[in-house]
């Protein structure tokens, strides 16, 4: 249950992000869901690799519910990432000063 209130609350502040620069909500909400979903996958596999490197078979012992609740922190920090980049790239947008540039013809 507690994942989906995180679901919900990731797709919504994708989703607003959206509608604020007039871009295609629902498919930005559900890109934030699968970035939050593929950091966590990244971040774990990160995790098990790192901890069998350190000390080898101790991975084997490891309950899944607490190598989910590890990776976590890099599912946000990925969904963090790319919703910084798009705010800033949205909000930057480009500002054409005269228009009419565009239509002239190259020599």
């Amino acid at each position: 249950m507690l994942g989906l209130v995180l679901i919900y609350f990731l797709a919504k502040a994708f989703y607003d992000l959206a509608g604020e620069h007039d871009k295609h909500q629902t498919g930005y909400a559900v890109a934030g869901v699968v970035t939050y979903y593929l950091g966590s996958f990244i971040g774990g596999i990160l995790i098990v690799i790192g901890m069998e490197i350190i000390t080898p078979g101790s991975v084997d012992e490891m309950d899944d519910t607490l190598l989910g609740i590890i990776a976590v922190p890099f599912g946000l920090f990925i969904y963090w990432l790319l919703y910084r980049y798009l705010k800033r790239s949205w909000e930057r947008g480009v500002i054409v000063d005269n228009p009419d540039i565009l239509d002239d013809e190259m020599l």
